[in-house]
């Protein structure tokens, strides 16, 4: 089955990335797939849709991105699609997390995020693992010891599969999928794609 990747690239810097993980987990599943993405930069929105549209044509199903709707062209395309009976796909935008570095808690080897479209906090960690070097995600809550210390407390694993789009403490994206630590187990782990605060600061 053929598959065409729609959704916002004009106003999101990291459409590339975000395309690119919906390509591997949908060739993941035996599709071939036709990403958008990779078109040369420099060509007008009239040129983009012309070659969209060509390449909807080839593809036996669209697939939809999260956010979708907010795009002009993406918008067009889904408006072709029902207007041709093309089948369509939306890709569950619970598989991806989107968050940015926060804070620091080097002390015990964490790394504080944000998620704005969730709204929560979630701790990065790092582990004893190092072929390859693995981290961990969980989620936290805020906390104090009673003493004057006061930040985030690392609560339970994320699921494995949620891929985790991050902003790190250098600026630089990077992305990071889950995956069980045991079989049919609930721990979960991450090969480490990003640098933590103090590998950044060191480096300054």
């Amino acid at each position: 089955m053929k598959v065409f990747i729609s959704g916002q690239i004009t106003g999101d810097p990291n459409y590339k990335e975000k395309f690119r993980v919906v390509q591997r987990i949908l060739e993941g599943d035996g599709k071939t797939v036709i990403n958008p993405s990779v078109l040369p930069q420099g060509l007008t929105p009239a040129d983009y849709m012309r070659i969209c549209f060509a390449m909807i044509d080839s593809a036996d199903v669209v697939a939809f991105l999260p956010g979708w709707n907010q795009s002009k062209g993406a918008s067009l395309e889904h408006a072709w699609c029902q207007y041709t009976g093309k089948q369509t796909m939306y890709i569950d935008s619970t598989k991806t997390i989107t968050v940015k570095f926060k804070e620091s808690q080097r002390g015990v080897g964490e790394d504080v995020y944000w998620s704005p479209e969730r709204k929560r906090h979630y701790i990065r960690q790092e582990t004893n693992i190092t072929d390859p070097p693995a981290v961990f995600w969980l989620t936290c809550t805020k906390g104090s010891d009673g003493c004057g210390w006061s930040g985030y407390e690392a609560s339970s694993p994320l699921r494995a599969g949620l891929i985790m789009q991050a902003t790190g403490p250098d600026g630089q994206y990077f992305e990071e999928t889950l995956t069980p630590i045991y079989p049919n187990g609930e721990d979960t782990m991450a090969v480490k794609a990003g640098k933590f605060s103090w590998e950044v600061e060191e480096k300054e």
